[in-house]
């Protein structure tokens, strides 16, 4: 049995089918319930009692050098109150490196009762870290190199990491590291006696509820969804001008009017019959198109099964490379591969010569000549031509603009943006119904 390691556990998981039928416009649709479980399975780690007054989960990319400070900062403060005080570490595995395998190191480093000997020779290291480095270090961590390279063979942490970054969503968490005190996410300076006002506040909020009667096995499930009343977080129609809501989503009323979209053809990720469709008007040469598409990816994996993004193109006269980049991404569609191509591009949207999009073609194994030829001979023009005359006739003046469900987005959107249109398209009240739901 491994000590001090907490076994309280939350995965949600969509049990509603998917409709067999495909959507090919986008338009008004009726809110469907996403039936969602929690049910328990091994959590994330953590250090303190299971049941203890005070909470804070700590959401951190486990190859940030801050991390290290807020991990060294939150040990202190521990010491300090080591029977009411619980932290659970939320890995977060980003996109860059090898940064996902070594959140899955250190998860399997948790498994055998190892995790913070681990996490601390991460933390000790200078400059890059990459995969020769991991065995080296699980090695000198004391872990079973077996068990190690087996559980990275078969990802199977990679439920728990899926499930952090849904919950980092539910809690508002939009950049790591990131502290949530008894559910509540709370920014400062990386000190503990910051730290320490966080936690009294969060102690003196506890000790209220204990003393009203709550159990202390229910108290930061009642807590969760406290807070999740207390920040109005699916409000959005009705909050005031000056509510952070309100700033975060830019007065957004979801009860505007709402188009129908012919898709057609165009490229798509997620289930057709997805109960939410976000249509990008983009551009590959806008940096505010760039930006975007950190906080898509994030939705698409947050609510995998339930949204399903499209792409039109809307090049803007003003950049002058956006054009061919558009007509190269449409050739690449003819071949199957517009996402590569597409992602590819977002990633270096500043290098979007003939000669460097020959090269992305090349690279993601697009067969040359025809690419070549599609691209000359005009052949992938129409579809730009054709998404370029749709936008107009929708009114749409500059890249990037969503439609979600019909709904006007325009604008670039941060991940909260999107978050709190999604929660309230699949289920008012979602962070609610998953709390109220935790195990003892």
């Amino acid at each position: 049995m491994r000590r001090g390691v907490l076994l309280f556990v939350l995965m949600a998981q969509a049990l509603a089918p998917t409709p067999a039928h495909s959507r090919s416009e986008l338009g008004p649709s009726p809110r469907r319930s996403v039936v969602a479980e929690v049910r328990s399975l091994s959590d994330a780690p953590a250090t303190g009692p299971k049941h203890a007054p005070v909470t804070v989960e700590v959401f951190c990319a486990h190859l940030y050098r801050q991390c290290r400070d807020v991990y060294r900062v939150l040990a202190e403060l521990s010491k300090r109150h080591p029977t009411r005080l619980r932290v659970v570490y939320r890995l977060i595995a980003l996109n860059f490196q090898d940064a996902a395998l070594f959140a899955e190191a250190a998860l399997e480093a948790w498994a055998q009762g190892r995790f913070l000997e681990f996490q601390k020779l991460v933390h000790e290291q200078q400059g890059a870290l990459a995969r020769k480095d991991l065995e080296r270090l699980a090695s000198q961590a004391g872990l079973d190199m077996a068990a190690v390279r087996t559980a990275l063979a078969d990802q199977r942490h990679r439920p728990q990491l899926e499930y952090n970054d849904l919950w980092a969503t539910r809690l508002g968490v939009d950049r790591t590291p990131a502290l949530v005190w008894n559910g509540r996410l709370r920014a400062t300076a990386i000190h503990v006696d910051a730290y320490e006002q966080l936690y009294d506040e969060a102690h003196a909020e506890a000790r209220k509820l204990l003393d009203r009667g709550v159990a202390a096995t229910r108290l930061y499930p009642v807590l969760l969804r406290r807070s999740s009343r207390q920040g109005g977080e699916h409000a959005l129609d009705s909050t005031p001008a000056n509510s952070p809501t309100s700033q975060a989503t830019g007065n957004i009323d979801l009860h505007a009017p709402r188009v129908t979209i012919a898709l057609g053809g165009a490229p798509s990720r997620g289930p057709e019959g997805a109960e939410v469709t976000i249509l990008v008007f983009s551009d590959f040469q806008c940096a505010y198109c760039a930006y975007l598409q950190r906080s898509l990816r994030r939705a698409e994996e947050a609510y995998a099964g339930h949204v399903r993004l499209v792409y039109k193109h809307f090049p803007m006269a003003s950049n002058t490379e956006s054009r061919l980049a558009a007509e190269a991404a449409a050739c690449a569609q003819l071949q199957g591969q517009f996402w590569p191509f597409h992602d590819r591009l977002f990633q270096a949207p500043t290098r979007l010569s003939r000669s460097a999009l020959l090269r992305v073609a090349a690279d993601i194994g697009l067969e040359p000549g025809r690419f070549l030829e599609d691209l000359e001979t005009g052949r992938c023009a129409e579809q730009v031509d054709a998404d370029i005359a749709q936008a107009k006739t929708l009114g749409v003046v500059q890249a990037p603009t969503l439609f979600v469900n019909g709904l006007r987005l325009p604008g670039t959107r941060n991940f909260e943006d999107l978050r709190l249109i999604l929660d309230e398209e699949l289920r008012p009240g979602l962070l609610e119904a998953l709390t109220s739901r935790l195990p003892d």
